[in-house]
């Protein structure tokens, strides 16, 4: 690394303490990174040196903590800071034709971000090591995050339940579908991390008209994942049950325009059953179906029961 500063520096020696002012810092190809002020208490041995009570701000941004080499032979480096704000995006170089060229290549070569939006994260981590792979194998904590606003890229969900629903029913899509990325007003979750390994429990995506509902584990250590979501729609204004009489009527209806009077593996013949039963042999086969069936009865043995069901049950 190159780099060159400039400032003043005043020290206190009886009273250990050291002030850097007005320090002016470029580093590599970073620009200066404008006006810095650095107050610190130093304690230094023969083998150790560590800036402590440290607290640095950098133009609108604050930092607290210490920085410490705890032994100069093995090159322990620590480093404790909080910051409350930082935009990394100003310290970068100024963009010219042949970055923008380059940048240009090197994003053709990458894969496209699968979320875009605003993210809102908290987290508090903790990980030790001396190498990428001891981080990641070390990291605990929590974190929570809110995207607001967002994209789903390439991830029509509208589309990809239609077509599940489509194919249960063993029918065609008859429209194009509106697009190949997925609008969404949240996606929010929180992370529990043990050792690489982060548990959400909780992830929910609010999509006009759906909620999709998640939980999951991510391995950072092998950038691996295994989710499960279940979907609900949403509707405007307060759920409203069936009118058990009406939902009667059109079974009746139904009952006798298609002359279903009777199931040779279905004892106790009721108009209900029988329309319960035409549904669920839509969906597969009679070897599977009595079981589904039976469950169903149990759970909801009437009209009146069903009328009165909540919708995602």
């Amino acid at each position: 690394m190159t780099f060159a500063a400039q400032g003043q520096l005043l020290v206190d020696m009886a009273a250990n303490v050291a002030e850097w002012n007005g320090l002016k810092l470029s580093a590599n190809q970073l620009r200066a990174l404008g006006e810095l002020n650095l107050v610190s208490r130093l304690e230094g041995s023969p083998t150790r040196l560590a800036l402590e009570d440290l607290a640095v701000k950098l133009d609108d941004s604050t930092f607290t903590g210490r920085l410490a080499v705890d032994d100069f032979a093995k090159q322990a480096l620590r480093v404790q800071l909080k910051a409350d704000t930082f935009n990394a995006d100003r310290y970068l170089p100024a963009k010219s034709e042949a970055a923008t060229g380059a940048k240009a290549a090197r994003q053709a070569e990458t894969d496209t971000p699968p979320v875009k939006g605003l993210l809102t994260l908290s987290s508090n981590l903790t990980g030790s090591g001396n190498s990428q792979k001891a981080l990641i194998d070390t990291l605990n904590g929590n974190a929570s995050f809110v995207i607001n606003n967002g994209v789903l890229v390439n991830a029509n969900l509208e589309q990809q339940l239609c077509q599940g629903i489509a194919t249960l029913n063993r029918k065609a899509l008859s429209g194009e579908p509106r697009g190949k990325d997925t609008p969404f007003q949240e996606l929010k979750g929180s992370l529990v991390l043990r050792n690489g390994v982060a548990s959400n429990p909780d992830l929910k995506v609010r999509i006009p008209g759906l909620t999709v509902n998640g939980h999951g584990d991510l391995d950072l250590r092998v950038l691996g994942m295994d989710y499960r979501s279940r979907t609900q729609r949403r509707t405007q204004g307060p759920v409203q049950t069936m009118n058990p009489e009406q939902f009667s009527s059109a079974v009746l209806e139904w009952y006798d325009r298609n002359g279903r009077h009777d199931l040779p593996w279905q004892q106790g013949i009721t108009p209900y059953r029988v329309w319960v039963s035409e549904i669920m042999l839509q969906q597969t086969q009679v070897s599977t179906v009595l079981n589904y069936f039976g469950r169903f009865m149990q759970a909801l043995p009437s009209v009146e029961a069903l009328a009165a069901a909540p919708e995602d049950e």
